[in-house]
């Protein structure tokens, strides 16, 4: 079985039986358009935390193998680490959430840092 790897290959979740894994090097994620005040997606470069979160799908169950799409020497330049997904949702999306699943009170909410 091959993966051609996507943010889907980076989940915990075990497939069975995965033995190769194309690695494109690119997601596309969610970025926030502060000018159009609108949240859009955007095919971007992954971090080296999440290629190598993709590399471990293969071979989980049998002995497999990881092909990057790309060189060594871009490896080297990509971030350690993605940026979390709450630093890239408008705050706001959060706020009404929140209210509707009944917070009343937004500003006492013991919130993540």
């Amino acid at each position: 079985m091959i993966v051609l790897s996507t943010n889907v290959a980076e989940t915990y979740l075990t497939i069975p039986n995965i033995r190769y894994v194309i690695d494109s090097g690119k997601a596309k994620d969610k970025i926030f358009d502060k000018k159009l005040s609108m949240s859009r997606f955007q095919v971007q470069w992954i971090s080296k935390a999440s290629a190598e979160q993709r590399a471990g799908r293969a071979g989980r169950t049998a002995p497999g193998h990881c092909y990057r799409l790309f060189s060594g020497a871009l490896y080297a330049k990509l971030a350690d680490y993605s940026e979390p997904e709450i630093l890239k949702t408008p705050l706001d999306q959060t706020l009404l959430q929140l209210k509707s699943i009944g917070v009343e009170d937004l500003v006492r909410f013991p919130y993540v840092t």
